[in-house]
């Protein structure tokens, strides 16, 4: 049983007290998972998305569900010619975003603003200045609620190409490693906190292919733990690769 905010909970090794201003243990471990993950993130997989973007020229990064903003700021700091926007529905992960992004001198570059990542209708006027999409370990939640429901996600976002949208980078994680045979972390992980399970690449392509989106690209990082999925996707009507692709599930992949 979880334990309630203002009590402790203590394995053999820690203990941990969850403070009254959590609203319940969920959101204090989710916390720590986020923190977690965001250290994991920077340390194997930023690079890999600033790759991807460079082949988009990308100017402006509008991330959606982007926790306290460890992805914006480190690709800010990375490449000094790059913007940010940064989205997320906690207000409390939205203000530690912007006091880490003040605190490391990127605040004149990056927004963290409040705002449902998956309603796009309701998001602030400042998200419309992007011109590419990042969505980071957060679809595979609303796999949940079914398959078609990401896809119903997936055609919303398709909607965004038509107002100057460049390109969409979907990342996703595997409950995979390349070097070790170790996936019950991550499936106990996502079990405890109530989430969707993630999917693997082939999957995920298949999701991508039953949408109005294609996969020009994926990318991923070898021997990363866990490993990570960046689908970059177009309109599957806005070029010939795009077809040929959502026909047949095989996008060019790039180790990098």
């Amino acid at each position: 049983m979880a334990p309630r905010a203002g009590s402790s909970a203590t394995s053999t090794s820690t203990t941990a007290t969850i403070p009254p201003s959590f609203a319940n243990a969920a959101e204090f471990f989710n916390t720590l998972l986020g923190e977690h993950c965001a250290t994991l993130f920077g340390e194997y997989h930023t690079d890999t998305v600033l790759r991807a973007l460079t082949e988009i020229d990308a100017t402006t990064i509008l991330d959606v569900g982007c926790g306290a903003g460890q992805f914006l700021i480190d690709a800010c700091l990375r490449s000094p010619r790059l913007k940010g926007i940064g989205l997320d529905i906690s207000a409390p992960a939205i203000k530690r975003a912007q006091e880490a992004a003040a605190d490391l001198k990127v605040a004149d570059r990056i927004q963290f603003l409040v705002g449902d990542a998956f309603d796009i209708d309701s998001w602030p006027a400042e998200c419309t200045s992007a011109d590419v999409l990042t969505a980071v370990g957060v679809l595979h939640e609303h796999f949940r609620d079914g398959r078609d429901a990401v896809i119903s996600i997936l055609n919303e976002y398709n909607k965004l190409f038509a107002k100057g949208l460049k390109a969409f980078i979907l990342g996703e994680p595997e409950l995979r490693y390349d070097l070790v045979k170790n996936d019950a972390d991550l499936y106990l992980v996502h079990i405890f906190t109530a989430q969707g399970f993630p999917h693997d690449r082939e999957s995920w392509l298949d999701v991508i292919g039953q949408s109005e989106l294609s996969c020009s690209k994926a990318f991923c990082r070898p021997n990363a733990g866990p490993r990570f999925n960046f689908f970059q996707l177009i309109p599957s009507d806005s070029a010939t690769i795009g077809r040929t692709l959502k026909d047949n599930r095989a996008p060019h992949q790039e180790r990098v």
